[in-house]
């Protein structure tokens, strides 16, 4: 055995693990589940798979059929536009971090990234008694004379509620990012910029917004895929508005996750069980795996990494 051989397994020997820990909780998962998006399996046990039944694509004929369906990719998008408002307002306080001084910088930085560390559970229930109609807005909305306002069953209120409270837990994360960012921009091209008599406004469009741009690029895609997936939020919303809003006010709490979750594990007889829920599941990671190669295709026009 030669000595490339050598290194070679041994290399090999040292990922080993990784790899085995990979194809048990990733690929065979992934396998099985589409596997049983082409079967009519409504829940998984050990026996499942050996009376598995396929039906070919009449789950996906289904769900692209469900009205409900489109109407959770519909929340689903206008939930992810949390992404961008907290990429704008992460940048935005990122960029008045940098002019405080050391202790007020370290004091702000550790209060506005609390949220994206706490329990999401804690901070859903701490958010619901602040809209709810005796809660804190509508202790200050009665006190003035005016009438309380239902926050959370009224469909016109609900998803702008929900995207301030994701975008008040998520935006610690975002402004660490960036302000590490901002940290690398290189200033003697912002003081060259200003000798040629740049404004601030100028020098910021045009020198560091572009030299932060891997980091943008960065937050928009993990932002998109995460945002996509969103589903405690509005599963514990909803739990807790009580019968009659199991998808929220006029369905506007239901997202592809939570209606998922509700196809899996909740309601299998009624809404087609484990196969339907794992043609929807492929389904997501499809929009997802397009949205990302989109954005992998125009990041080099925008993206500069020098």
């Amino acid at each position: 055995m030669t000595r490339r051989m050598r290194t070679d397994i041994g290399g090999w020997l040292m990922i080993l693990p990784q790899m085995i820990g990979i194809a048990v909780f990733s690929l065979i998962p992934i396998a099985m589940a589409i596997l049983i998006s082409f079967s009519d399996m409504l829940y998984v046990q050990s026996d499942s798979f050996a009376a598995l039944h396929l039906i070919g694509f009449a789950h996906f004929g289904d769900i692209l059929t469900d009205p409900l369906f489109w109407r959770a990719v519909l929340n689903t998008f206008i939930a992810a536009l949390c992404v961008p408002i907290q990429m704008a307002f992460g940048l935005l306080i990122a960029v008045l971090l940098k002019r405080l001084g050391k202790r007020l910088k370290q004091f702000f930085r550790a209060v506005l990234f609390i949220p994206y560390v706490s329990s999401m559970v804690a901070v859903v229930f701490m958010w619901q008694y602040i809209f709810e109609p005796t809660g804190a807005i509508n202790s200050i909305v009665t006190a003035m004379g005016g009438e309380a306002v239902r926050f959370l069953t009224d469909p016109n209120w609900f998803m702008p509620c929900l995207i301030l409270m994701m975008t008040w837990s998520g935006i610690g994360y975002y402004i660490i990012l960036y302000e590490a960012a901002l940290t690398n921009v290189n200033q003697s091209c912002i003081e060259a910029a200003e000798l040629d008599g740049a404004g601030r406004m100028r020098r910021f469009f045009s020198i560091v917004v572009p030299a932060i741009s891997p980091t943008t690029f960065y937050l928009l895609v993990m932002g998109i895929i995460n945002g996509l997936q969103v589903f405690t939020w509005f599963q514990i919303i909803c739990a807790n508005l009580g019968d009659g809003f199991l998808w929220g006010p006029n369905n506007t709490g239901i997202t592809i996750v939570y209606y998922i979750y509700q196809m899996a594990y909740v309601n299998q007889f009624g809404m087609g069980g484990a196969g339907r829920a794992c043609a929807m599941s492929v389904l997501l990671v499809m929009i997802i795996g397009i949205l990302t190669a989109v954005n992998f295709l125009f990041q080099k026009r925008w993206v500069h990494y020098d």
